[in-house]
């Protein structure tokens, strides 16, 4: 309620005119019908007699519902501290789920990395690029096989030899050692070649598997 109608009745209310209202405050009728109009409004000194005239407080004259405004500022503090607690809420969700995903990376780092510990250089290589060739020799009526594996550097990562003949005393032909000695794999395959042309035997270099 504007001050100019609480005023008008407030004055009702107790039974007063406009004319006896302004003698009590020393004004004339024409300021109390002005104030009562909204035209203009007394100053303070004036509000704390009009105050005192009605009994009551300067807050109740200019209609301050202050229980309201405290009530309202409390609800306004329970709102803001309710949505604290909901970001603090998500902020925790959040560490945790993040706590979480670094948790089960360490852990997959830690069996990657061990199961990664299982394996030599050499094989480590050769599952990321390898090459590999047969050789099938004859020599003396027995046919060998050799297949040596290597990356793509040459290097040997797995050589291995078979024999075709009856008597495991054949073996004793097959240059075994010589295998064991090299670590370049075109250096083997050519030293194989070389021992069993010069002893009167065969060697074909294939990348495929045969059946002799």
């Amino acid at each position: 309620m504007e001050l100019g109608n609480k005023l008008c009745e407030l004055r009702k209310k107790a039974g007063l005119s406009q004319e006896e209202l302004s003698e009590k405050l020393d004004v004339t009728r024409q300021t109390i019908s002005n104030w009562e109009l909204g035209q203009t409004v007394p100053d303070i000194n004036q509000a704390k007699q009009i105050a005192n005239i009605f009994k009551i407080s300067l807050d109740e004259l200019a209609d301050n519902d202050v229980q309201n405004i405290l009530v309202e500022k409390i609800s306004n503090t329970e709102k803001l501290a309710g949505l604290i607690i909901k970001i603090l809420k998500i902020l925790g969700i959040a560490i945790i789920i993040i706590f979480c995903f670094i948790l089960l990376f360490i852990i997959f780092s830690f069996v990657v990395s061990s199961k990664t510990g299982q394996y030599t250089t050499s094989e480590i290589v050769s599952e990321v690029s390898k090459d590999y060739t047969y050789l099938y020799c004859s020599l003396d009526n027995t046919k060998y096989t050799y297949y040596i594996e290597y990356d793509e550097n040459n290097n040997i990562i797995s050589p291995s030899v078979s024999y075709g003949g009856d008597d495991p005393s054949d073996a004793k032909f097959i240059p075994v050692n010589m295998i064991h000695n090299y670590t370049n794999a075109q250096e083997l395959i050519g030293a194989i070649q070389t021992y069993f042309e010069s002893n009167g035997g065969t060697c074909e270099i294939s990348k495929e598997v045969k059946l002799f």
